[in-house]
């Protein structure tokens, strides 16, 4: 089965998302009203950029998270019998993933100002692969009333998973960011 997503959404600087961001927003402010009119952010307190609370609105059109995720999980069994008195069961499965991340902070927003802006990069590749494999010993009557049947078998796990990832401060190229 392979399975693939892709989107482009919102982040909330604050961490909180964005209705608790408009939840806890003065209700005596227009939250839409988020840029001025030369297009930055407006702004609500005369506290620093980096102390002021982050308009929930601005964060979601200025503030990015690409996510792009590629899975594949294939599972296999094998049965043989070679044997009169067994047989072998083998079952074999794969699930392997790449997730990539771009993250973007603004450089207006508290998160990006004091660096001009945030741009990060990962990539997650993982590789898990799973084997069991069971030799089953058919019954055999040793007395009228006793026999005897057996199995014998192991598991091996291998999971492997790497990560590669970048960070970019002040490279601000104001249209990248609308």
């Amino acid at each position: 089965m392979f399975k693939g997503t892709c989107g482009t959404i919102s982040t909330c600087g604050s961490g909180l998302g964005p209705l608790i961001g408009l939840m806890l927003w003065p209700q005596t402010d227009n939250a839409k009203d988020y840029l001025t009119p030369s297009g930055l952010r407006r702004r609500l307190t005369s506290l620093s950029a980096s102390d002021e609370p982050d308009n929930p609105y601005f964060n979601i059109n200025r503030n990015k998270l690409n996510a792009k995720t590629s899975r594949i999980m294939v599972n296999l069994g094998l049965l043989a019998t070679p044997f009169s008195w067994g047989s072998l069961k083998t079952n074999i499965g794969s699930d392997s993933y790449t997730n990539q991340n771009l993250v973007l902070r603004h450089p207006e927003t508290a998160e990006g100002l004091s660096t001009n802006g945030i741009l990060d990069q990962a990539d997650v590749v993982t590789r898990n692969l799973d084997v069991q494999t069971v030799l089953n010993f058919n019954r055999r009557p040793l007395t009228h009333s006793f026999s005897i049947s057996g199995l014998l078998g192991n598991y091996v796990s291998d999971h492997k998973s790497s990560t590669d990832a970048a960070v970019g401060t002040s490279s601000w190229i104001r249209t990248s960011f609308r």
